[in-house]
């Protein structure tokens, strides 16, 4: 059923009490009496274009969107900000923000200011203030059954967000212990993505979000569904405003991931050396050196650790000014060095790491002490790879898997550098106790 809009006289009538101006304080700035402005609002007087510009101006709703050609305009502008939230034009985004934050001058508004409210939350999530758009899902979440086909578009985007984010470093500032506890929180993102896809679905002014997809297609490489995953990772390289440049620039390294994921090491490789090309061309250093760190261990697992050496060595510097990106960085050229068994090398980068991951998120001296664990192991493990988990002893006989499984179960989680980390400290208490 549509919704019958309003009437100016009783728009003025909601901003007035909603911002606490008495009838006796608008008459006074009109020159008129208490009983002009009751009339006014009841519909009984007409309202001249001087006294409608007089309130707009005291009311302080002189650029909000009151009548429909405004409301047209003020949706096209949410447009403009979603694209420009979508490309990463963050100043021209907080410029947007500031512009149609008018709307929150209207409480009748409840459907705009629920999606001014979700936009707004994909800012905040460039300053990882998880509890700010918290606030803002829940002051939205009794309303869901109210919302327009838009605004529950854009509200189980913003939740699909919300969940995913909790799984993805640096959102999350540790590891959670529970095996189970990151494929629910993603179980639950992918419903919410999927339901916003539904709503996009039957929208006019909200589809076609690359974005979206991309956010469907990670949510599947995080719960190991790599195949599900690159059948929505392509199709936003043809929906990223037509630009498939920027789609693979964007998009690259997330159908890469499935790949690794399948296996397919090669067809891997060759996706990132695409998107490397790509961001060399916009000299994008940051970029440069996390697609230059994702080669290397792609070359690693293809059995090329010279070539991931090189690609590792030029990404350092690159990484330079962003200690988290360094340190992982670093952290892949010491698995490049213990798979060429330069365990002395191996060891002068994890005592670097170490120093440097002081104060970072616990994954990151997790990742160094994990390095430290498999070194001194190197002895034992079999084979070149360390990373293989209970892969069996060089030199002592087979371990005492009830002794396995029962440390193991104390120290199982779901993060793969943590889930290396406990195996490490397993094969190491084994070795004590033989």
């Amino acid at each position: 059923m549509k919704k019958v809009p309003l009437p100016l006289h009783e728009k003025f009538k909601l901003i007035r009490v909603a911002k606490g101006i008495s009838q006796f304080s608008l008459g006074t700035f009109l020159g008129r009496n208490t009983k002009f402005v009751s009339r006014l609002e009841n519909g009984e007087t007409e309202m001249s274009p001087d006294v409608l510009s007089r309130i707009r101006k005291f009311l302080e709703v002189e650029t909000a969107p009151l009548f429909d050609n405004e409301l047209t305009v003020y949706k096209s502008r949410l447009r403009v900000w979603r694209e420009s939230i979508n490309t990463n034009r963050v100043q021209e985004a907080v410029r947007l923000q500031k512009e149609l934050s008018v709307i929150l001058d209207l409480p009748y508004e409840h459907d705009l200011i629920i999606m001014y409210q979700m936009m707004e939350s994909r800012l905040l999530f460039f300053n990882r203030d998880m509890s700010a758009i918290q606030e803002r899902i829940d002051s939205a979440t009794p309303f869901v059954y109210e919302m327009s086909t838009d605004a529950r578009h854009l509200y189980h985007y913003i939740m699909g967000i919300f969940y995913f984010m909790q799984t993805v470093l640096p959102f999350t500032q540790t590891i959670d212990s529970d095996v189970g506890k990151k494929k629910e929180i993603l179980s639950k993102a992918l419903e919410h993505f999927l339901l916003s896809l539904d709503f996009e679905k039957e929208s006019v002014d909200f589809n076609n979000d690359a974005t979206l997809l991309a956010a469907i297609g990670n949510t599947y490489i995080g719960l190991g569904k790599p195949f599900r995953a690159l059948s929505f990772l392509e199709r936003t390289l043809i929906t990223y405003g037509g630009n498939y440049v920027e789609g693979i620039r964007k998009m690259g390294r997330s159908i890469a991931a499935c790949h690794f994921q399948i296996g397919d090491y090669e067809q891997a490789k060759k996706m990132l050396e695409e998107v490397l090309l790509h961001e060399q061309a916009e000299n994008n250093r940051l970029a440069i050196a996390v697609n230059l760190s994702d080669l290397a261990l792609t070359n690693l697992m293809l059995g090329n650790p010279s070539e991931a050496l090189m690609q590792c060595e030029e990404s350092l510097p690159l990484a330079k000014d962003d200690k988290l990106l360094y340190l992982i960085c670093l952290s892949c050229k010491a698995k490049i060095m213990m798979n060429m068994k330069k365990l002395a090398d191996a060891k002068a980068i994890v005592k670097e790491g170490k120093q440097l991951a002081v104060g970072e998120q616990e994954i990151v001296g997790v990742v160094f002490e994990t390095f430290g664990h498999l070194m001194n192991l190197a002895g034992y493990l079999s084979g070149n790879d360390y990373w293989i988990g209970l892969s069996g002893f060089n030199h002592k006989p087979p371990p005492d898997t009830k002794l396995i499984n029962k440390i193991a179960k104390q120290l199982t989680v779901w993060q793969f550098f943590k889930w290396v980390y406990s195996n490490a400290i397993v094969f190491e208490i084994i070795i004590t106790r033989q």
